[in-house]
């Protein structure tokens, strides 16, 4: 029902720092300086988002994806990786052990070391946290791979995978499964390392695991805990913290029938150009913008 990931939205700390840092480290452009609207601030159902600066970025492969990024406060008690919803976006790089090295005295905090994440090492990772917190996944794929999975264009390119953890994770492999009728692989159980770490856990706990394929060569990585997460705490009619928000692209809002935030309703600016937009919040608390085009 929906094949297409068009936008990341992250809150951070200090917007200019932010483009800074992504222009600088990964080659990202700007593309739009604005504010949030009160019209875009009521679509989300988060009406106290008005008025502050918002920043969206593309790569240098200019595929079509963007980054998005408004300047909010921080929630206290939010800790990345510790909570449920969107947890982390996987970026395509280009030669994640060369990043690492740039990445050593910059505002891009090396949260996992460069590792081949397949015995064939076709798949090769690491992981940062941006600026203001933000979880980045970096990740270079050769071979056989790249018939799933596509790779990377430019430095550090777009997105091709978007995390999820869950308390239930039966519900949201469902819900992108069944109720998207997206096609699902599953990977077992596995390590996350990073997220182990965060919630002061032994390295070698397994989670488990599925992707559900999206199209696109993009995909929905759904990680179950073994542990209860809560939800994101967040300001007062706000968006929630860290990676907040994903936007997709949808033939038809009516067909997905969803709870939205707010009625579906076109939005004329830059971004959303006159397309007809809404919100809604999924089975572990992510928030999910659908853009109709």
């Amino acid at each position: 029902m929906f094949n297409k990931a068009k936008a990341v939205t992250f809150i951070v700390n200090d917007i200019n720092t932010t483009e800074e840092s992504y222009q600088r480290y990964f080659g990202y452009q700007t593309t739009l300086k604005s504010t949030v609207t009160e019209e875009i601030a009521a679509s989300w159902g988060a009406p106290a988002m008005t008025g502050k600066s918002m920043l969206v970025m593309q790569p240098a492969s200019s595929d079509l994806f963007y980054l998005r990024f408004i300047e909010s406060d921080p929630v206290d008690g939010y800790t990345p990786l510790t909570t449920e919803g969107w947890n982390a976006t996987e970026l395509l790089v280009e030669d994640p052990d060369l990043l690492a090295s740039q990445l050593e005295e910059s505002p891009f905090n090396i949260i996992g070391m460069p590792r081949n994440l397949s015995t064939d090492g076709h798949v090769r990772a690491m992981q940062v946290q941006g600026p203001s917190g933000e979880i980045i996944y970096l990740t270079r794929i050769t071979g056989k791979r790249k018939n799933m999975y596509s790779c990377a264009q430019s430095n550090v390119d777009r997105a091709f995978i978007l995390t999820i953890g869950t308390n239930n994770f039966d519900d949201t492999v469902q819900f992108y499964g069944e109720r998207f009728k997206h096609n699902v692989l599953s990977f077992g159980k596995t390590t996350i390392r990073v997220i182990s770490k965060a919630m002061q856990l032994d390295a070698e706990t397994l989670y488990p695991m599925k992707i559900a394929q999206i199209g696109n060569r993009q995909n929905i990585e759904i990680e179950g805990y073994p542990f209860k997460a809560d939800n994101k705490p967040r300001h007062n009619k706000q968006l929630p913290p860290g990676m907040s928000l994903v936007s997709f692209e949808v033939p038809s809002l009516q067909a997905l029938e969803l709870d939205w935030q707010l009625s579906p309703r076109r939005i004329d600016d830059d971004f959303y150009q006159n397309a007809k937009v809404a919100t809604t919040i999924g089975t572990a608390g992510e928030w999910l913008e659908f853009i109709e085009l």
